[in-house]
């Protein structure tokens, strides 16, 4: 009947009893629908194929970035999109559907597929499901990495260090330290191959990137101590120690070594390796290998390569390198390593760490002879060695690091050395010695954050380096790092030197000359060396002290300063500075004479001195009492920082001289107007508190303007 009502069953639009394509039932509403819904627009499909990807992505950058040498925040960065990218598939997941004709919003595709469109009611309910799911996830994912980052960095900001006690931030699961090897050889003199066993064994574990290794001059410490292994781990920041004795007998050679907890004292593994003599290279790399093994570390093809390497097939020649080695340093013993090292390479012509051993210190016995203008065989030699470090390592770590030595005969190499060890390090970035001198080029260079970075890692594998420690202070200073410096300083091998380095570091701070004053004389009173510290002296103005050192020693051309601190000059400078500041003419005149004389051969024979040596020449000059004289050393002094790109380094320190020469002059206006001038350089000396700490400038105290410049911070 046409009047025939359809049953309760029925839906008036359809007598199956089925509803319209596209039509939900009114029963069908709220979350059910909605997942319905995602499921018919295949975002679950979606969210599902892009977490599998994801992961994917996250395990394939974990493996692989490490052995590209790849940094850890572009593993960071690469996760982090991966995280954020998965909220904005499932919105264009929902918004869009992929049909035969291309990519189309959701609602065409319904329309053109004969699909009636959701009511205006259902269609707003799904929008404002679909917003909050769109925004919910973003912003639950910012705020936990949010939350993260803020707990991450909040302990480092309340502490306002950095670094632990010895600026060790690694973790300690794979931390070890190799104690110095016992020489338990016959023979007492066989002590230096013991020696070499043990630096040969550090640095191949070195090799292993897994591993935190402590370098050698640190472990040196403990030689014969008394210390528990509790205490000695403590003190490296490591939780592993190696300890063990060298016997060399005739042709055999036994290496016993223990692997020890620190935390617990408990020996964990202990091996004999008794071989011949001239197997000690493959002794080594077992050593290394094993130990590697024992804290399951997993060694790469390249790390074994690198460890079984053999510089040398000639035993001879490896001893007489090794011994080299372990000759002190100084300029002293420089010709013993030389001697040393070229019966090495006379042995092997092709062993390439002795080339590099002996190249480095021609270079530096070159510089240090003050006839090497005259005596050109010396640098003939220096640049053989280097060419045949060439011939054997082009290209490598070792060979890019010998090469940076170049820098020392002039500007032409200089310039490249930076460049140099850079690409040493991505070649070799557990290479310490190519770290320790990059940082000091970049600091020399103004380039101080990269430089406290490299130094707070060299800092962290070689804790009781005293140079390393030195300039990683420089760096908190020049960066105002003074809470840093302090605990920095506050722990040292040698208190009175690093004391005094925090007396000068809290006088740099404050500018309270009297603190600093104080401190000096406290550390005077506390050593048991009987005679005075000479930089204390100066900074006290004790001159009898600095005129009975000078008697007792004879003219050297000695620097009195602190390492990048403001200098005067060198030993009979000074003394005519001294003798100055008490109106003694006589005898200030004779040290002027010694002084200039010194200063003129020198840089006739050396064109390349550098500026400090140029500007100590007005103020002999001005000493004289030649003003003109003084205004053309001036005015070489000044070309000779430009010339030699020496600005940060040299500048302030080259206009603190000629400063002085002016004040010498009685022309204080002039001294103060260069004065003024040179603090507001970007400089490495920080001369406004510097200028302050010397005598020659007490003269111009109470003038209102110097006084400014000691205030202004």
């Amino acid at each position: 009947m046409s009047d025939q009502q359809p049953s309760k069953d029925q839906n008036p639009s359809d007598s199956t009893g089925s509803p319209p394509t596209g039509l939900a039932p009114s029963t069908s509403s709220g979350l059910s629908a909605f997942w319905a819904e995602l499921k018919r627009r295949k975002v679950t499909r979606v969210a599902i194929t892009y977490a599998v990807v994801a992961w994917l992505i996250i395990q394939i950058a974990s493996s692989t970035f490490g052995w590209f040498d790849i940094p850890k925040w572009a593993f960071r960065l690469v996760t982090l999109c991966v995280i954020l990218g998965f909220p904005l598939a499932i919105i264009l997941a929902w918004a869009f559907e992929l049909t035969p004709d291309g990519i189309k919003t959701t609602r065409h595709a319904r329309e053109e597929q004969g699909e009636m469109p959701l009511s205006d009611t259902q269609q707003k309910k799904r929008n404002w499901m679909a917003y909050l799911v769109g925004a919910l996830i973003p912003t639950l994912i910012f705020g936990a990495l949010a939350l993260f980052f803020y707990f991450q960095a909040k302990p480092a900001q309340e502490s306002q260090e950095p670094l632990t006690n010895n600026l060790i931030t690694q973790s300690t699961e794979k931390s070890i330290a190799v104690l110095p090897l016992s020489n338990m050889s016959p023979d007492a003199a066989n002590a230096f191959f013991a020696d070499g066993v043990h630096e040969d064994i550090l640095s191949n574990l070195s090799k292993v990137r897994e591993l935190f290794v402590i370098s050698r001059t640190s472990t040196l410490q403990y030689r014969n101590t008394v210390k528990t292994m509790k205490e000695i781990g403590a003190e490296l920041g490591v939780r592993y120690l190696v300890e063990g004795s060298v016997r060399k007998a005739g042709d055999q050679v036994l290496v016993t070594v223990q692997l020890i907890d620190s935390q617990n004292d408990q020996h964990l593994w202990a091996e004999n390796y008794d071989r011949k003599l001239d197997d000690i290279f493959a002794i080594q790399a077992a050593v290394a290998k094993d130990i590697a093994g024992q804290l399951q570390a997993v060694l790469s093809p390249e790390e074994i390569e690198k460890i079984d390497y053999r510089p040398t097939e000639n035993q001879e020649a490896y001893g007489y390198y090794v011994q080299a080695r372990q000759t002190g340093g100084g300029s002293g013993n420089r010709l013993k390593k030389i001697e040393l090292v070229e019966k090495a390479v006379r042995l092997d012509p092709d062993f390439a760490e002795a080339w590099s051993f002996l190249a480095q210190n021609r270079i530096f016995h070159w510089r240090d002879e003050e006839s090497r203008r005259q005596n050109t065989q010396l640098l003939h030699s220096a640049l053989y060695a280097f060419a045949e470090v060439e011939r054997l390592s082009s290209g490598s770590a070792l060979g890019l690091y010998t090469k940076s030595f170049l820098g020392n005969i002039g500007e032409e190499y200089a310039e490249i050395e930076i460049d140099l060890l850079s690409r040493a390090l991505v070649l070799d970035p557990n290479f310490l010695d190519a770290k320790t001198r990059l940082a000091r080029r970049f600091l020399i260079n103004g380039r101080i954050a990269e430089a406290r970075i490299l130094l707070e890692e060299a800092q962290s594998s070689d804790p009781f380096n005293g140079a390393n420690r030195i300039y990683l202070s420089f760096a908190y200073q020049r960066l105002g790092l003074w809470d840093q410096d302090h605990a920095l300083l506050e722990k040292s091998i040698s208190p009175k030197v690093f004391q005094q380095q925090l007396a000068r570091s809290n006088y740099l701070e404050t500018g309270d000359m009297e603190v600093l004053k104080l401190e000096l004389q406290r550390l005077d009173a506390e050593d048991e060396n009987p005679d005075r510290d000479r930089l204390s002296a100066l900074i006290l103005r004790d001159y009898s002290v600095i005129l009975n050192y000078m008697q007792i020693e004879p003219f050297a051309a000695e620097t009195f300063r602190f390492p990048y601190g403001l200098s005067m000059g060198q030993r009979a400078m000074i003394g005519a500075l001294v003798y100055f500041e008490l109106g003694d003419r006589e005898k200030w005149l004779i040290e002027t004479k010694t002084m200039k004389t010194y200063l003129e051969e020198y840089t006739q024979a050396d064109p390349l001195a550098d500026p400090f040596t140029w500007s100590q020449l007005p103020m002999c000059y001005a000493l004289e009492g030649d003003r003109s004289r003084m205004e053309a050393g001036i005015s070489a002094a000044r070309e000779k920082v430009i010339e030699q790109k020496r600005q940060y380094t040299m500048s302030a320190q080259t206009e603190a001289h000629i400063a002085t020469a002016y004040l010498i002059l009685g022309d204080t206006e002039k001294a103060i107007d260069i004065l003024e001038a040179a603090c507001r350089q970007d400089s490495l000396i920080l001369l406004n508190r510097e200028i302050g700490m010397w005598f020659i400038f007490d003269r111009l105290r109470g003038n209102p303007r110097f006084d400014a410049l000691l205030e202004d911070w």
